[in-house]
């Protein structure tokens, strides 16, 4: 078998890796005729990453059957009508495979311009068809979420809008300004300061009318005028803390440079150290390298979005004891591309007067507001590569954007191991890549099914080993795969990776229960449930689920957790995400549904 049939039993081998439907692909029996919710799917791939739909695949349990369609050229007209009913049309690529268990209608649907989205049935508007893909299903926007993604679509520079009536300049801080200004041009020497002003767009109409960039970048107290003059910052309780603790919540206030200084300042005194060794010193380091905290943080503060529905939303910094997550109102401008970021510059600017007139400020700590423009998250990738922690992960959502700084060095002895148990020379560059890899692991299970599980692709890859090319990471990624530590998933656009080998238990893991007829069955909720029986009260990590139900794939973990906490049937101990100390327990639910699965001396808990 080759072309379309290999594609499709690559697609199928992976699915069932899997155990479910994916956030790129969609499987449906569609015997005689289109779902009725082909227009759901069509939406939500084109409003998220594109996606794979195919039609005569039988979906069961932990499995996918070529059940085939009987008029695969009435299928495909149907589908293509379908998609040429959204807004904007749609023109998926679509191929009748000749499977030799039946006729397999697969169609890619690729995404749609971030400007144009959301992308939705014409005859029912934005606001009642829209939809974007969440885990392995579709799911319908919010009237909110619809109204932020329109109020994105036009590039308009908010930031030149008129700021709040009453509002007015800082005189300090517009003479450093206008002085910075005349600096750095020859041009401006002579210029007058408010012709300055203006040009910068700090004042705009009559040249007194303050803009709302003016008012965040040199006024007088922005945060009595605008929510977005405030960044909430917060660390969530950890083991360590006494019963009953509360949250650590501050809120900072302030222009952009005073609200980088006191994010930074909280920051470093409420996260934990690492010790990193460069140029032969031994040096005490956050556990998110600073370099790293404050290119995200300055972003979040200048590429936010003002338009309506997000103007009165401040930044959100939380810390957790698995990581830091900056969150930005609005998603990410429409121009960038969320896969390209740290690998190519940014392709625009939302708020380009806010950027401009950032570029020439300092903070009151002396430190530069924004540095390294459009290369700055390339520089951030290096300094997590120099302190061996892991790159940001970035999620794109309808109305915000989030970026997660997984906190602590990534511990290379596991993937030492793995490469010396395979006969493997353990260089630098290799170790680098299975500890992300693994680390990545550990937080698909405890991802939130909104933010998704992290995929490990060439061009995380570049950005874990950076200063590193696509192609240089591509050809150390495939190296890998041919000596078999690593495989290729096709349930994407394009490669992502997974190890092939398993996993080496932590140091001093004991035995653990392992499930019945694992072989046999397909459906793996009860061996689930029986698992959590026969394991500790306190319940199992992901990792110790994973190894009780002798799973080889961190994806089918994740797809089957989700699918007993979806049906209420366990619970997590946290709902942190990406917690690595994370347990899973039996629910009243779940132990009333164990009831009938207790193997005799079993006891449900």
């Amino acid at each position: 078998m080759d072309g379309p049939v290999a594609r499709l039993e690559a697609l199928l081998a992976d699915l069932r890796v899997a155990g479910s439907d994916h956030r790129s692909v969609e499987a449906k029996t569609a015997r005689s005729d289109l779902p009725a919710t082909i227009s759901d799917t069509l939406s939500a791939f084109a409003n998220t990453d594109g996606g794979v739909i195919l039609l005569g695949v039988k979906e069961s349990p932990g499995s996918f059957e070529v059940t085939g369609v009987e008029d695969p050229r009435h299928v495909t007209s149907a589908l293509q009508a379908a998609a040429e009913q959204m807004e904007p049309p749609l023109r998926p690529a679509i191929d009748i495979v000749a499977h030799p268990s039946g006729i397999v209608v697969m169609a890619q649907v690729p995404p749609v311009p971030r400007d144009q989205r959301p992308c939705h049935r014409r005859s029912d508007g934005p606001h009642s068809s829209s939809f974007v893909r969440v885990g392995d299903g579709d799911h319908q926007l919010t009237d909110h979420e619809v109204a932020v993604m329109l109020a994105n679509r036009a590039p308009v520079d908010t930031g030149r809008a008129p700021a709040p009536q009453g509002a007015v300049l800082d005189g300090e801080a517009v003479t450093k300004f206008v002085a910075a200004i005349r600096e750095s041009s020859r041009r401006a020497a002579d210029v007058d300061e408010q012709e300055i002003l203006y040009r910068y767009g700090v004042v705009s109409g009559d040249r007194t009318e303050l803009t709302l960039a003016g008012l965040l970048t040199l006024g007088q107290h922005p945060e009595s005028f605008l929510d977005a003059a405030r960044v909430s910052l917060r660390r969530q309780p950890t083991a360590e803390d006494p019963p009953g603790t509360r949250h650590d919540a501050i809120k900072v206030e302030g222009t952009v440079g005073e609200l980088l200084d006191g994010v930074i300042s909280g920051l470093g005194a409420r996260l934990g150290h690492v010790q990193v060794e460069r140029d032969g010193q031994i040096l005490d380091e956050l556990d998110v390298p600073r370099e790293t905290l404050r290119e995200v943080v300055s972003n979040a503060l200048t590429h936010r979005s003002f338009a309506d529905g997000a103007k009165d939303e401040s930044v959100l910094v939380e810390i957790t004891p698995e990581a830091v997550t900056v969150t930005s109102p609005g998603g990410l401008h429409v121009t960038a591309d969320p896969r390209q970021l740290g690998i190519d510059p940014i392709a625009g600017v939302r708020n380009h007067t806010l950027v401009r007139i950032s570029e020439h400020l300092r903070t009151p700590s002396g430190a530069r507001v924004v540095e390294h423009q459009a290369l700055g998250i390339a520089r951030a990738d290096r300094a997590c590569h120099v302190n061996g922690t892991m790159p940001a992960l970035f999620v794109d959502l309808p109305t915000r954007f989030c970026v997660v700084m997984l906190r602590h060095s990534l511990d290379p002895a596991p993937a030492r191991r793995i490469l010396t148990d395979a006969g493997l020379d353990p260089t630098p560059v290799a170790v680098r890549i299975i500890s992300v890899l693994l680390r990545l692991d550990d937080a698909k299970a405890s991802a939130s099914s909104e933010l998704g599980p992290p995929i490990f692709d060439a061009r995380l890859c570049a950005r874990a080993l950076a200063p590193c090319t696509l192609e240089d990471a591509s050809s150390e990624l495939k190296a890998l795969e041919t000596t078999g530590i690593l495989r290729r998933s096709h349930l994407r656009r394009t490669p992502t990776w997974l190890l092939a080998v398993p996993t080496p238990p932590p140091s001093g893991t004991g035995t653990l229960p392992v499930a019945a007829t694992v072989a046999a069955k397909t459906d793996r909720i009860d061996d689930l449930i029986q698992a959590l029986i026969d394991g500790p009260s306190q319940g199992l990590t992901p990792l110790e689920i994973q190894r009780a139900l002798g799973l080889a794939s961190t994806n089918a973990r994740y797809r089957w957790l989700h699918r007993a906490t979806e049906r209420g049937l366990i619970e997590p101990s946290s709902d942190r995400p990406y917690d690595r100390t994370k347990k899973f327990r039996l629910t009243a639910k779940g132990r009333g549904y164990a009831s009938r699965l207790q193997r005799p001396g079993s006891q449900t808990r």
